[in-house]
This record gives C-alpha cells, structure tokens and sequence, in this order.
C-alpha cells in the first residue's frame, strides 16, 4: 500500500513540475484547467497499469512468488499442499524507510504551523493576558 500512496505521490510531483515549468504562463486557460483537473485522476490510474516490458527486465531474484491462500478448505476440488520453509526477517535497522518518511512529515508539517502561527499573529498587550489577533488574508 506504501508502495501505491508514493507512486501516487512521484505522478503528482511531475504532473506539477510539468505544469509549472510548460503551463503556467499559458493562455489557454481551458486546457491549464483541463490538465489540473485530470492529473490527479491520472496519478490514481497510472500506478495500477502493469506493463510486461517492465517485468521482462527485472531480475529473477528480486521477484517473490508467494503461496497461494485457501480460505475453504471444503471445496470439492482435489489441493495439494506443500510445506514451505520457514523464513526468518530481522530488521537490518530500528526504523524502516516509512517510518523515517513518516518522521520526517510530521517534523516538517509541525514547523510549517508555527511558521505559519508566527508570520500571521499580532501580539496586543492587555491588563492580564495576552490577545493574539490572527489576520485575514
């Protein structure tokens, strides 16, 4: 799932950075608009097409055929089984990549807030308190 939400997020980047360098001094205003709104539609469909030229390149060994999953075992139909050995993952680190990726997101979502709080409050003095007035923009 991690691996879709950042394919999602690498089509979205380069969908903008297509736009902002090629379409946003256009005039057309119709086709920018048409663009901005099918975009992100396509950065969905875009990680689900599976191309076979891309799966001809890639090395056997970093391809893992997982074992297939019976949820009735009544079925009529004659399964054989086989016994798999048991595979061991130790972690090579104390955080994966998603989590520092997670980490990281949050570090800079929280500093963006308190930008954002300080460029945008007014400090005005009172008797026993401080009135913090937020302006419009």
């Amino acid at each position: 799932m991690i691996h879709y939400l950042l394919q999602i997020v690498a089509f979205q980047l380069l969908f903008l950075v297509v736009y902002d360098l090629f379409l946003k001094n256009e005039t057309f205003f119709k086709w920018n608009r048409a663009y901005l709104l099918l975009t992100p539609v396509l950065s969905f469909v875009l990680p689900l097409i599976k191309i076979d030229l891309i799966r001809r390149h890639i090395p056997e060994e970093f391809i893992i055929q997982l074992p297939a999953v019976i949820l009735n075992e009544n079925s009529s139909s004659a399964i054989t089984s086989e016994t798999l050995e048991t595979v061991t993952l130790v972690p090579a680190s104390t955080f994966s990549f998603s989590e520092i990726i997670q980490i990281i997101w949050v570090t800079g979502a929280v500093i963006s807030v308190f930008i954002f709080l300080y460029r945008t409050s007014v400090d005005v003095p009172a008797a026993f308190f401080t009135l913090v007035a937020v302006g419009f923009s």
